[in-house]
């Protein structure tokens, strides 16, 4: 019922007054009930409404009148309506295809809000929570439109309690509930580094997961965010807000609401009321709220971010969360009072044991000599440790050295596993009364080791130096989280990709409390996280990190050259990742250029980014031009690292890769068997690159049309993945979807659903929605639904499949025919 209304009302809405007269006496001769409800949108569309209430028929609810429990939505069937937002109402739904359980909030638009402009507004907001890849910021997984043209998305479901409704519960002192408001700044933060507004921030929207003792922020709901790149005219018309936690600026209709001004002001009034425990506007206040006394200094914070004109708040979200950290550790809070008396009291308060004598002001005078005293003798003591310190380190380096020399090593002619194994042994023996010059050094060690492809003994000694450094260093220093990020990408080619991801997510979460943005310190932790994000196919938060950091690298490319190379790489690889391939191809050539100016001859970084262009053109489909690349590197590894290196054997697959694009079949097969061949002398079956090895050379056998030989490598393929993996890992998707594309090939759907359902569970939860690879994974799982008699099921997924791969028709030209064949 309620889509023919919707329907009839897009028709007669632009009719002259005239012909709609005489349009909707035809409707109630045919259906009084559905002129009724007609008459009633019409009525609600023609009043006025104020900017708050937004237009008449998108304030229209009519969700009684056609219930949603059980309404399916794309994968998903909706249990019950949890709440509603400016844009549309959220449910809690399961999703009924794929032989997978995931509960999800599911919102849609609402029913009444089927205007140009509310459509344009909510698929915005899809594709500005597909970029927000954060760890407080509710994930998107899912997304589509309905068979009427609703757009829809699915997103974690979030079960908890309000940030204020859960530290009222548990009586938190105020330190911890800064604690989680924190997390919030830091969300925020983030969102604004990507050019996105909030605009809505509110405690509802600020969501405490998890058990009490390990409580996990969310913050829900980017329904009315506003890209800061859009026009100041475009974005006028979004009326949708909450009052209570207005600007005043919003609530005026002014179009400075897209600034990040909007978002502070909010976070000021959710401050206030979580520490007091009542809204600061008696307005929006509960009759029986009596605030608590709240700390001046943290008044003067959220009274600052809460000043009526923007000029007057604080500059950034930064800064506002620099001045709670400052009052957290007993540092002066600038917005409170710049006065020197006050700073000295601060000074006071946060040295109170060694200052409680300080009664009197002379007393105070001789205890700042004291300590101007001491400085000096403790620069002095610096001094000289950090000279024996480099007397140590050079004592290291010269052991090295004489490993070489046939005095010490009997005529031998050590190897470079040899010389390092030596230096290590020297490090843990003379500087086993030196924990920290130990520490830096072992960690260096690990690195080398991981690079002779020597995985257990880089584990073990890292697990050593982080030990130590955590005993001797300060764990908010560049130097310790440093150490974290260097061991995270050793854990992670160690095989412990799970152990290297929480490493490198607790460097990064140090780094963003501890350390100052816009340094280089505080962009290489973030650059290394990019290496995990990339792995476990991330792209999009990737690029979100590497655009916080790019403006670091540029301003210091004079004098960070090396720094500036491996950025512009990661840069260049990343948006090859993401499908932008000219810009790829920019700074891919800019890393190259680079790289052979700082390099005479062979060098990795080289043969690196010589095999990533070969990578480029291969999805570009120019496998002619891709070809030489993947050779050259090839070559160039050989020359460094010999056959078997990890890093020969993937430049050695790429040229394999190359000839399977380009058609060449058996040179192509040929190619892989070598590959393998001397991958298993050198790693038997216990590197997972040997998954990734066979799945490739399955793919071959896809290409030929071998199914049956397809099936047999693919197997041994995912085997060793989910032997090799944690269950559920980002790459087992590989093996799964290339065993049911075999298996399907023989028309064996029923087998082959099982691993197409497998396969797009783990994409589904792990990529955003347009994400190629998901793509790929709908594609397979539908046309196994479809042959199975399922048509419904499949359609909706052969059906964004489709509308993805007609965005690329030369690359993805084979799926299209198959798809356009089964005649949707």
């Amino acid at each position: 019922q309620w889509n023919r209304v919707q329907q009839l009302f897009k028709e007669v809405i632009d009719l002259d007054p005239d012909t709609r007269i005489f349009r909707m006496r035809q409707i109630k001769t045919e259906d009084t009930d559905l002129f009724n409800e007609l008459s009633s949108l019409l009525a609600a569309d023609s009043q006025e409404t104020s900017l708050l209430d937004g237009f008449a028929i998108d304030q229209v609810d009519l969700s009684e009148l056609v219930p949603m429990e059980g309404i399916r939505v794309g994968p998903f069937q909706i249990e019950r309506q949890v709440g509603t937002g400016g844009m549309g109402n959220v449910y809690l739904a399961r999703r009924f295809t794929g032989g997978f359980e995931q509960t999800v909030a599911l919102k849609l638009i609402k029913y009444g809000m089927g205007s140009d402009h509310a459509v344009r507004r909510f698929e915005a907001e899809r594709s500005i929570l597909a970029r927000l890849q954060h760890p407080h910021i509710a994930r998107l997984i899912d997304g589509g439109l309905t068979p009427e043209g609703r757009p829809w998305f699915a997103m974690d479901y979030v079960e908890g309690e309000d940030i204020i409704s859960w530290c009222r519960r548990l009586q938190l002192p105020a330190e911890k509930r800064l604690g989680l408001f924190l997390d919030v700044i830091d969300a925020v933060l983030f969102a604004h580094k990507n050019l996105v507004v909030h605009r809505d921030l509110k405690p509802g929207n600020i969501m405490v997961a998890g058990d009490d003792d390990d409580p996990r922020v969310k913050l829900l709901d980017f329904g009315i965010a506003g890209i800061l790149e859009e026009s100041d005219a475009e974005q006028a018309g979004v009326k949708a807000m909450t009052r209570a936690y207005a600007s005043p600026e919003q609530i005026d209709g002014q179009a400075a609401s897209t600034a990040t001004s909007t978002d502070i002001y909010s976070l000021g009034v959710v401050m206030h009321q979580l520490l007091s425990g009542c809204h600061p506007d008696e307005e929006f206040r509960s009759e029986n709220c009596r605030p608590e006394t709240v700390n001046r200094e943290l008044l003067a914070i959220s009274g600052k971010a809460m000043q009526a004109d923007p000029a007057g708040r604080f500059e950034s979200v930064s800064e506002m969360g620099d001045e709670i950290r400052a009052w957290l550790v007993k540092r002066p809070v600038t917005c409170y009072s710049a006065g020197s008396g006050y700073r000295f009291r601060k000074l006071i308060v946060r040295n109170l044991a060694a200052s409680t004598i300080a009664v009197f002001s002379v007393v105070a005078m001789v205890i700042l000599v004291l300590v101007y005293t001491q400085e000096l003798k403790a620069e002095k003591d610096r001094a000289e440790e950090e000279s024996q310190r480099t007397y140590r380190i050079a004592q290291v380096l010269g052991s090295s050295l004489r490993s070489i020399d046939p005095m010490e090593n009997g005529g031998q002619e050590l190897t470079a596993r040899g010389m390092v194994d030596r230096s290590t042994s020297y490090i843990n023996y003379q500087l086993a009364g030196d924990p920290r010059t130990r520490s830096e050094l072992l960690i260096m060690m690990a690195e080398i080791y991981a690079n002779l492809i020597v995985f257990d003994v880089a584990d073990s000694i890292s697990m050593v130096a982080e030990q130590l450094m955590r005993e001797t260093q300060d764990t908010t220093s560049f130097a310790y989280i440093n150490m974290l990020a260097d061991r995270s990408i050793i854990l992670d080619k160690a095989g412990r990709y799970d152990d290297g991801l929480a490493m490198i997510r607790r460097a990064v979460d140090l780094a963003n409390r501890h350390l100052r943005p816009g340094t280089l310190e505080f962009a290489s932790v973030h650059l290394d996280y990019t290496y995990h994000l990339d792995a476990n196919q991330e792209y999009a938060l990737a690029d979100s990190i590497l655009m916080l950091v790019q403006p670091v690298y540029e301003s210091n490319r004079e004098t960070a050259l090396t720094e500036y190379a491996d950025f512009i790489f990661y840069l260049g690889t990343n948006y090859r990742r993401l499908g932008d391939y000219d810009k790829a191809e920019k700074y891919l050539f800019e890393s190259l250029e680079i790289s052979r100016g700082m390099y005479t001859g062979n060098h990795e970084q080289i043969a690196s980014t010589m095999n990533h262009l070969s990578s480029l053109y291969q999805n570009k489909g120019e496998y002619d031009e891709a070809l030489p690349w993947a050779q050259d590197s090839h070559r160039m590894r050989l020359a460094i690292f010999g056959p078997s290196h990890l890093n020969t054997i993937a430049a050695h697959a790429n040229t394999a890769r190359t000839y399977a694009g380009a058609g060449r079949l058996q040179e192509a097969a040929e190619t892989y068997r070598e590959v393998i061949a001397i991958f298993r002398e050198e790693y038997s079956n216990d590197n997972f690159y040997i998954s990734g090895l066979l799945q490739s050379y399955g793919g071959v056998y896809l290409r030929m049309k071998d199914f049956a030989g397809a099936e047999t490598v693919i197997r041994e393929s995912l085997e060793h993945s989910e032997r090799l993996l944690p269950a559920g890992h980002i790459r087992q998707a590989y093996p799964l979807k290339g065993l049911a594309d075999a298996l399907r090939g023989q028309a064996r759907y029923t087998e082959a659903l099982d691993y197409a359902e497998r396969a797009f569970q783990i994409r589904s939860e792990a990529l955003p929605a347009n994400n190629p690879d998901l793509m790929s994974s709908r594609h397979t799982l539908g046309i196994c639904l479809w042959h199975l008699g399922r048509q419904d099921e499949a359609r909706p997924h052969l059906q964004q499949a489709l509308t993805f791969f007609e965005t690329n028709p030369d690359r993805f030209r084979s799926q299209i025919e198959e798809i356009n064949a089964l005649g949707l």
